[in-house]
């Protein structure tokens, strides 16, 4: 409160001193002091570029800025270049720091830094898996200072590493689950919390920036012994589990063992195991059409 107190006497003898020499009225200088907030966005490690790892041209983001701008779920596009354009300006206060918060994908129903959120079941198509991306940037900036909300991951990724010993089939359908699918999305905590409700999820065929090939779907962060449903052309189909229980967290991406399609006898159980490392590691991610 006392440097609030500071920040505004000195704005207010300053504004005075402006009206008297400029022969402007109070509300006029006040009003120049409260110029729209300038803000930038990225994603990980990256700007630009439409992928998973960044955000891409014409991206909508949601901004808060709390107390006392008072500015809630602002609509705002990010640009090629990283600048963000709000729908309607973000006006700085005459105080020396405000709390900004900012969440992707945009929700025009939301009124707190608060929601629940559900991934997407059918996650085949870049669409639905990008829509299923939660992440969320939260700081503290200086009045009249740029703002750049660097947003960070709050799910997890995986990628289903698949073959059949058979060279004449190949793998077409990958489905994980029962597990958990809804999250509370905390902005303020920078968490995102798994709920209770379950589901199977269709994973979508990708290729990464280092030539992997994968069935890729975002998760809910959650310790589980996930089993995977994998479908071949020719009609097998094999449930591979893990072999141990593991702990998927957000902002991290997992990868499987190779899973191994056995040609003809199928009756084997078959299990895996998980590596994990960070989102950026395969470069970017391409999906292929289903």
């Amino acid at each position: 409160m006392k440097k609030y107190l500071t920040l505004f006497f000195a704005a207010a003898l300053f504004l005075l001193a402006s009206c008297q020499r400029e022969k402007r009225s109070f509300d006029e200088i006040l009003d120049e002091k409260r110029a729209p907030v300038e803000f930038t966005a990225s994603l990980g490690a990256f700007s630009t570029k439409a992928t998973d790892s960044s955000f891409g041209d014409g991206d909508v983001i949601g901004i808060f800025a709390l107390n006392p701008i008072d500015a809630y779920n602002v609509r705002a596009v990010v640009s090629a270049s990283g600048a963000v354009s709000p729908q309607s300006p973000v006006r700085w206060e005459l105080v020396e720091t405000v709390d900004f918060m900012a969440y992707h994908p945009y929700n025009a129903n939301l009124s707190e830094p608060g929601y629940s959120f559900s991934v997407n079941t059918d996650q085949t198509k870049y669409e639905n898996y990008r829509a299923s991306d939660i992440s969320t940037a939260s700081m503290t900036a200086e009045y009249g200072s740029k703002v750049n909300l660097e947003f960070s991951h709050r799910l997890s990724r995986l990628t289903v590493d698949a073959a059949c010993d058979d060279p004449s089939d190949e793998v077409v359908a990958v489905t994980l689950g029962k597990l958990v699918v809804n999250v509370e999305v905390d902005m303020e905590a920078a968490s995102a919390s798994a709920g209770t409700k379950t589901d199977f999820i269709k994973a979508g065929k990708a290729v990464s920036g280092n030539g992997n090939v994968g069935y890729v779907a975002i998760l809910v962060p959650q310790k589980i012994n996930l089993p995977i449903e994998i479908r071949t052309r020719k009609g097998y189909v094999v449930t591979a589990t893990l072999d141990t229980p593991a702990n998927f967290e957000g902002g991290f991406a997992y990868r499987t063992s190779l899973i191994r399609i056995p040609a003809g006898d199928i009756t084997n159980p078959v299990s895996f195991s998980v590596t994990v490392a960070d989102w950026d590691d395969d470069g970017i991610l391409v999906f292929n059409t289903q």
